[in-house]
């Protein structure tokens, strides 16, 4: 769906469709199944296991979209793809709501866009995906990233993120806190978790990267 040259018609079916709802998975496979015969095209239903070791960033300047995968398995791509089509499908929806003034965009048919692997740093453990994940959220400028972190340091990061949601003012559930404030900036500057404010383990500055964030 482009957002341009929709009829009213198609669009108030297209929009009584996905405003359905149902009672069981198996009542609105049946709904669906129904109405693709009726269009003319086929729908089926499966499951789809996602692994939390890798991050999709969606880079519309570059349109393409960016893997950065602690384990480098290459080999699945069936939830992202899932999840760029279902992406695809609320812009679509949002394009024909409100336009597409203001923005800068390319197009927006994500689920075409190019799928491109990055070298980024490997794991070495089995239970650490979700730090890689967010490491690579925190360094990465669309084109690289802007800090070099390893094994050790996840692992001190995971220490040190602990500690920081228990102490944080946010944190309304906690009895009291597990470092007393004056004891936690000792213990993040002991941590050295490698690039917090944009350098290496080695001290090496590989900030000031001039492509273009997200």
């Amino acid at each position: 769906m482009a957002g341009e040259g929709i009829s009213i018609d198609e669009f108030m079916e297209y929009d009584s469709m996905v405003r359905q709802t149902f009672k069981s998975e198996n009542e609105a496979y049946k709904f669906y199944l129904a109405y693709a015969k009726s269009k003319g095209f086929g729908v089926r239903k499966g499951n789809l296991k996602y692994k939390g070791n890798k991050e999709a960033v969606v880079n519309s300047q570059k349109r393409e979209i960016q893997i950065l995968d602690s384990l480098q398995s290459r080999n699945n791509r069936k939830e992202v793809i899932a999840a760029l089509l279902g992406m695809e499908t609320h812009i679509d929806i949002a394009v024909m709501e409100n336009g597409m003034q203001g923005s800068r965009w390319p197009d927006t048919q994500v689920a075409s866009w190019p799928i491109k692997d990055y070298e980024v740093p490997q794991q070495t453990d089995g239970c650490s995906c979700a730090l890689w994940v967010l490491k690579y959220i925190q360094y990465w400028t669309g084109v690289r990233l802007s800090a070099i972190f390893n094994q050790d340091g996840i692992t001190q990061f995971r220490r040190w993120l602990a500690a920081a949601l228990i102490n944080s003012p946010h944190n309304e559930l906690k009895v009291r806190k597990a470092i007393p404030a004056f004891d936690l900036q000792d213990d993040l500057e002991d941590l050295d978790l490698g690039g917090d404010d944009g350098h290496n383990d080695s001290g090496r500055d590989v900030s000031g990267d001039d492509g273009s964030a997200l």
